[in-house]
């Protein structure tokens, strides 16, 4: 094999492939031509017309100079791509040979853009079948996620535990969605399957964090909820400083959205408050914080007296209370 020659915006006057150019051969002998005209003038002593030629001589080898710089460009995009049609395979054939008139007939815009057109409309295509495949994806996983929670009211089926599981993880499989994630996640802790659920807490956490960040209204909650669940967790797990600082992020998150809706939201914020109270009771001892949480649990379940699915929470503060010497009084 010979060697392969390489070419620079300096030597590429020497490459085969322009000095056999017809458009560079023309610009030469025009040059030339203009050379023995100015040669004629400034001999006959027609000064001013020598002038006026060499200024148009200066023009052409200008022109010259581009006419290699962009063929030296057309060398080096010929170098980096990938030549895998054949209208570029003919175009670079006819390029070697300095044919660049028949290089450029290769490549007819026509037919391009026609093959450019079909590509499009099948990309196009393709998107609707993917969109339509994401669909149904989702709409399984929905069906396994069903399946799953149907599994774990079975309590007399012996493999009720790993039956849920499998129905979960294959859901997962057809669309791996926060909210799976989370309601799975929930179901380990509810098993005391803590270490697997701790990374699935996780990445729901994450997706809900970036989800929040377009639209924080509908996605903050379930970032609160998750923080709340994932502390409780790490709690039991006796990783004290995360479920800290979790539960106290879960509480600040429930505490600005109760400040546009308290009615949707204050229950919330007694829930998390009896959390860390609990924590500061048990995890954490720290009698001042485990008071001051049940104490304004209880002054904010004061309004929600009447709500029966409530009644636990107040419940759950009088009973920290009373397990830190507090005495409570029950109204009514």
């Amino acid at each position: 094999m010979g060697d392969i020659k390489t070419y620079n915006i300096g030597n590429i006057e020497k490459a085969q492939f322009v000095y056999q150019s017809l458009d560079y051969q023309a610009l030469i002998k025009r040059i030339e031509e203009k050379q023995e005209i100015i040669e004629y003038l400034q001999a006959t002593g027609k000064t001013e017309r020598a002038l006026k030629a060499g200024a148009e001589l200066e023009a052409l080898e200008q022109e010259l100079e581009q006419f290699k710089e962009n063929v030296f460009r057309l060398y080096e995009t010929f170098t980096k791509i990938e030549i895998n049609t054949e209208r570029l395979a003919q175009a670079k054939s006819h390029f070697d040979q300095g044919e660049f008139r028949e290089a450029d007939a290769i490549l007819n815009a026509e037919d391009m853009a026609r093959d450019l057109d079909r590509l499009i409309e099948r990309d196009r295509q393709l998107d609707q079948e993917k969109a339509e495949i994401e669909r149904n994806k989702t709409q399984i996983a929905n069906e396994f996620l069903i399946k799953a929670r149907l599994w774990a009211t079975f309590y007399n089926e012996p493999n009720r535990f790993e039956k849920a599981c499998e129905y979960f993880e294959t859901a997962l499989r057809a669309a791996s969605n926060p909210e799976t994630i989370f309601e799975y996640a929930v179901f380990l802790q509810n098993h005391n399957c803590f270490d697997q659920a701790n990374p699935l807490y996780e990445e729901a956490l994450q997706t809900y964090r970036e989800l929040a960040q377009e639209n924080p209204r509908a996605y903050l909650p379930y970032v609160a909820m998750t923080l709340n669940n994932l502390a409780l967790l790490q709690s039991d797990q006796n990783d004290y400083g995360p479920a800290q600082g979790n539960y106290e992020e879960a509480l600040q998150t429930y505490r600005e959205l109760a400040q546009e809706n308290p009615r949707a939201y204050l229950p919330y914020v007694a829930m998390t408050l009896n959390n860390l109270a609990i924590f500061y009771l048990q995890a954490m001892p720290n009698k001042e914080k485990s008071v001051g949480m049940a104490t304004e649990a209880l002054e904010i379940l004061q309004a929600f007296q009447q709500v029966l699915s409530l009644q636990g929470y107040i419940q759950t503060a009088s009973q920290v209370l009373e397990a830190n010497g507090v005495d409570t009084l029950q109204d009514q």
